[in-house]
């Protein structure tokens, strides 16, 4: 990995620059401070420099990431225009001309403006307003050889070739170019042509592997922070011990089963050299590459569903491998199938559907295919008679009265002005906002609550961590701490840190006896595993602990079993003992080995009413504790703006 270079302007250098006109560069320039976009007035006239939510977001994204944060985002940009195009718009030939002229080619035209680009192709407009365009494809004869050379030495390899360049690609294969203008090129492999490689580390530790791209291979072990999926083998040492690997290819690039069977070749090999191997799996192995569903894995899947709609929406992964292996209707012909009949949807079938909704947008949400249908053979209006307008009319939201009696739907300013745009957006604007809200209760503090030592200490109460008051109530943890009240408003807390000097080898020791893994030994208390290694204790101090990678066979379904007695639950044992929940599951055991367990019974859709969400709410003391127990009903009031009236703040 490369290390940023250090800036070694000298001070000659930096006086010329601060004498040029030039704009100081925004690194310069000096933050604001902490809390300083907390305030929803500073965010809205910041907003107001701006024409779109996009140039807000460009030129000054800590205020628009505050007002996102504490749900102003839509209230403060209410005044922006709206960026799409009313509908007609480019079907008229001034617009998508006005359009065209900003472009230099086809390609780019189409790229940054495919609805002028598509208006003026579906009006026949699009060769005329387009003429003097550069040619996005070569004419006939273009690419000789020499042109197809010349191209080609701007790749490296073959893929990048055929992708980046696809004329030249083509024309050197179909002249018979293709291996001399590419000889310069490295090959890759693919799911069939493989090479081992081996990541070493000091004192004899290696992972060895297979991939068909090495490059790529070691930036997804080395690059983590690119990456959302959980760390590979070597990205987690590499975490654990700060250390980066040396990569090495022990093979050319094979057929993808012989490079599997060298795989476990070397994994012997190095194991029989007295190498420490990281691979948590036996070699030998394709990956990704393995079909996951076959027929029978498929077959025993759909018995576990009445519908051919259910298969497809609890299992899309074995529905679209049915599909492309085409056993689809083989494997679901004894599900039943939602789908009507050719010719079923007749216009009494559809008026009668219709009738069970208020709206047009419930009747497409609900039955799209009777929508439709009603569509294409010019019913829909007849049969919607007795529906209520979706939208409403043109100047419905210039009444103060209608906005006033929208608002008294919601409880809170972020619910109103999520869930009714246009009633928010009209009353910024006629200045109706503060007095048709005045029943609603404050999403976020006054500027200057937290300023008030009272109102600090009267939130710190209500936690008995100082993490827990720093993570749940940020405001007033940072304006105890910006006021230096910290120390009194915390005192009834109980410290996380230990004092200086704390940590002991007796008492690391004593700390270490309680976890059986070095790994468990720093996540539960990192401060002592720290001390331990920075002078030397740790080996002595973690002897009696398990490796970290179970040896081969270690897992046996005797072990799990006898590990998943100890619980009530199934949630349970995956918690406390992942590996053995992990290594029954990889098994096919996971059913045997917690045969007797209880299973969380998910609620039904719509069972977390406004009254279920409080009762469960009342036995949590903050946010965070209502999250992480009772998720579903923590989502339901989040999503409903009820987390304020549930849980609320100081005004």
């Amino acid at each position: 990995m490369k290390k940023p270079q250090k800036n070694t302007a000298t001070t000659s250098q930096v006086k010329l620059e601060e004498s040029t006109d030039k704009p100081i560069s925004s690194s310069l320039v000096k933050s604001k401070p902490n809390g300083y976009w907390n305030d929803r007035e500073r965010c809205r006239l910041e907003a107001l420099k701006y024409n779109s939510r996009t140039e807000f977001l460009k030129g000054s994204n800590g205020a628009y990431a505050a007002a996102k944060k504490h749900g102003w985002i839509d209230e403060i940009t209410a005044h922006y225009s709206h960026r799409y195009k009313i509908r007609g718009y480019w079907d008229i030939k001034e617009n998508c001309a006005r359009e065209a002229i900003k472009y230099n080619s086809k390609k780019e035209f189409f790229k940054c403006s495919s609805g002028a680009f598509m208006g003026a192709k579906r009006n026949g407009w699009l060769e005329e307003l387009t003429v003097g365009y550069e040619l996005y494809r070569m004419p006939n004869g273009y690419w000789t050889k020499d042109k197809c050379h010349k191209e080609a030495l701007r790749y490296t390899s073959r893929k990048e070739f055929a992708v980046g360049s696809g004329g030249a690609f083509h024309a050197a294969k179909r002249n018979g170019w293709y291996e001399d203008i590419c000889s310069h090129m490295s090959r890759i492999g693919s799911l069939k042509s493989r090479l081992v490689y081996i990541a070493k580390f000091s004192g004899d530790i290696c992972y060895i592997g297979i991939t068909y791209n090495l490059e790529k291979r070691k930036i997804q072990h080395l690059n983590q922070e690119a990456r959302d999926s959980k760390l590979t083998t070597v990205g987690d040492y590499i975490q654990y011990t700060g250390e980066e690997p040396v990569f090495e290819a022990l093979t050319g690039y094979l057929d993808s089963q012989l490079a599997a069977e060298k795989e476990d070749e070397f994994i012997t090999l190095y194991k029989k050299k007295g190498w420490r191997i990281l691979n948590k799996q036996r070699g030998g192995g394709l990956g990704g590459s393995i079909r996951k569903w076959d027929f029978d894995s498929i077959t025993s899947t759909t018995a576990n569903y009445k519908t051919k709609a259910d298969f497809m929406k609890n299992e899309p992964g074995a529905y679209s491998a049915a599909s492309k292996q085409g056993i689809l209707d083989e494997v679901t012909s004894d599900l039943e199938s939602k789908r009507k009949p050719s010719g079923y949807w007749t216009k009494e079938r559809c008026q009668i559907e219709a009738s069970k909704y208020k709206t047009r947008t419930q009747l497409l949400e609900s039955n799209g295919s009777a929508y439709r249908i009603a569509i294409r053979n010019g019913w829909l209006d007849s049969i919607c008679l007795h529906m209520e307008p979706d939208s409403k009319p043109n100047g419905y939201w210039n009444s103060k009265e209608n906005c006033a009696r929208e608002a008294q739907l919601y409880t809170n300013r972020s619910a109103f002005s999520r869930e009714s745009r246009g009633a928010h957006a009209a009353s910024i604007k006629y200045g109706w906002l503060e007095e048709i809200c005045q029943h609603m209760s404050s999403t976020h503090h006054r500027s200057g609550t937290w300023n008030n030592k009272s109102n600090c200490y009267s939130e710190a109460l209500k936690y008995d961590k100082i993490s827990h008051f720093e993570k749940c109530a940020r405001g007033a943890y940072e304006g105890a701490k910006r006021n230096g009240w910290l120390q009194d408003v915390t005192a009834h807390m109980i410290r996380d840190n230990k004092p200086a000097g704390f940590w002991t080898k007796s008492q690391c020791k004593e700390e270490a006896s309680k976890y059986q893994t070095k790994a468990e030994f720093v996540n539960k208390c990192a401060s002592a595993y720290v001390t331990a290694s920075k002078n030397g204790w740790l080996d002595e101090i973690a002897s009696h602990m398990d490796a970290i990678i179970a040896p081969k066979g270690f897992w046996t379904i005797e072990r799990c079993r006898s590990l998943a007695e100890k619980y009530q639950s199934m949630s349970e044992f995956r918690k406390n003992e992942p590996k053995a929940y992990c290594a029954s599951k990889r098994n096919g055991w996971l059913d045997e080995v917690c045969d007797g367990l209880t299973r969380r019974k998910r609620k039904p859709n719509g069972y977390w009413t406004f009254e279920r969400a409080q009762e469960e709410a009342k036995k949590y003391k903050i946010k965070e504790e209502f999250k992480k127990a009772s998720g579903g009903a923590h989502r339901v009031a989040l999503d409903n703006g009820w987390l304020s009236i549930f849980f609320p703040t100081i005004k």
